[in-house]
């Protein structure tokens, strides 16, 4: 079988331009062949003409959004195992669960990590390419089993029977012997904090409702991995569900790696703030926020006068110590001085990054007079002339600050 990933066609359904350019030029770069479509009635038309390999789909837009678009490709004959990647500035729960709930296979927040999207796109599409071998195949199934860490299992909810593979069972650890029966068995293995996602789940697929989602479990030895988990229920010639069929693979080291590889995309590995790319990507979607909205926002650029000299004279380590106690009066700043006075409700946001070296920068929202900012900067400069003892030595600093207002000083970021 040819690679999943050769000629992978792959349609992206976003009504933001910039988000959809930044999409295809990432994926294009990676070797895949992108079909774009600004709307999801466009997209919807295009699917039955591009027949794609995986779909890239916006929740919010106008029209039918992205949970209706994607219900309607589950519906289509080559859609029902078709890998959905749902893209979305909403981070709450009931947008993440109705998303699941329509058939998405994946779930993105922006600002995207183009690096990281990339390398989920290849394992939807492996993942994908991998499920469909299995319903051809029971030989390629046990062998999937083997090489993915991945069980399968089947359960009757009537008897509340459940069957499973050796390596389903080696997936928690445990062995038939010793496992138990009935899906009980596996709700007391789940981590607490993820018993109820599954134990609605299965009772979804009770009722004939497919999912798929991620849970931990615990092993005897006290070990925490993370499973994703697909269900299908089969139904009888009357139409009922006759069981649920299903498979469990531990992807502990995939989510391990996506979390490391976010960090080191956008933070700052020595002061834990977020980085020049993050502080970037962040303004870009705020500038055009505030666009939007006919808005303001501004940008404060903090340069440590003459830190170069605390670098030559008490050395590196001492230098990196100043720089992680500017970055901790700088969080504290943001969080605790200004959140009242400026974040006041959701859309109004304060945002420290470090650019490199001695410079910093802070970001804010609802701010619409000049003069208070003024303000904000001068409290700001009184803040980081506190002195500071680092390694037996007194210091004092002081920093320049630059600051710039959109729209007043500029259109973009």
């Amino acid at each position: 079988m040819r690679d999943v990933l050769d000629d992978a066609r792959l349609l992206i359904i976003d009504d933001d331009a910039l988000t959809r350019l930044l999409a295809a030029e990432a994926l294009r770069e990676s070797g895949f062949t992108v079909f774009e479509a600004d709307c999801g009635d466009d997209g919807l038309r295009l699917f039955g003409s591009v027949n794609p390999d995986l779909v890239l789909l916006d929740v919010m837009m106008p029209g039918i959004d992205g949970f209706e678009v994607c219900r309607r490709l589950r519906e289509e004959p080559r859609g029902h195992r078709l890998p959905i990647i749902m893209l979305t500035g909403l981070e709450d729960t009931r947008s993440i669960e109705r998303a699941y709930d329509e058939g998405a296979t994946d779930f993105i927040s922006k600002p995207i990590n183009w690096t990281l999207l990339r390398h989920r796109v290849r394992y939807a599409l492996r993942s994908a390419a991998l499920l469909d071998e299995l319903v051809r195949s029971e030989d390629v199934l046990a062998n999937a089993q083997r090489i993915g860490r991945m069980g399968s299992w089947e359960w009757v909810p009537q008897e509340d029977l459940l069957q499973c593979s050796d390596t389903y069972m080696t997936l928690f650890g445990e062995n038939a012997s010793t496992f138990g029966s009935g899906h009980d068995a596996v709700l007391s293995r789940v981590y607490p904090a993820d018993r109820e996602l599954l134990g609605e789940a299965l009772e979804g697929a009770r009722n004939g409702r497919a999912y798929q989602l991620e849970y931990r479990i615990v092993r005897p030895d006290g070990a925490v991995r993370t499973m994703q988990e697909i269900a299908v229920p089969v139904f009888d010639a009357s139409g009922e569900v006759s069981s649920v069929q299903g498979t469990l693979q531990d992807v502990t080291d995939r989510v391990e790696a996506e979390r490391r590889i976010r960090y080191l995309a956008y933070f700052d590995s020595l002061t834990g703030l977020p980085n020049r790319q993050s502080f970037r990507e962040t303004l870009d979607g705020i500038v055009l926020r505030a666009g939007r909205r006919n808005e303001s926002c501004a940008v404060m650029f903090l340069d440590v006068d003459r830190f170069g000299r605390i670098n030559e004279s008490l050395g590196q380590d001492c230098a990196d110590q100043v720089l992680q106690l500017i970055a901790a009066r700088l969080r504290d700043f943001s969080l605790f001085e200004l959140a009242n006075e400026i974040a006041r409700d959701a859309r109004e946001e304060v945002f420290v990054a470090r650019l490199g070296g001695d410079e910093f920068a802070l970001m804010l929202e609802g701010v619409d007079e000049e003069q208070a900012l003024f303000d904000i900067a001068l409290r700001l400069q009184a803040q980081l002339q506190r002195p500071i003892r680092v390694a037996g030595h007194d210091l004092t600093l002081s920093a320049c600050v630059g600051l710039s207002v959109f729209p007043a000083h500029a259109g973009d970021a």
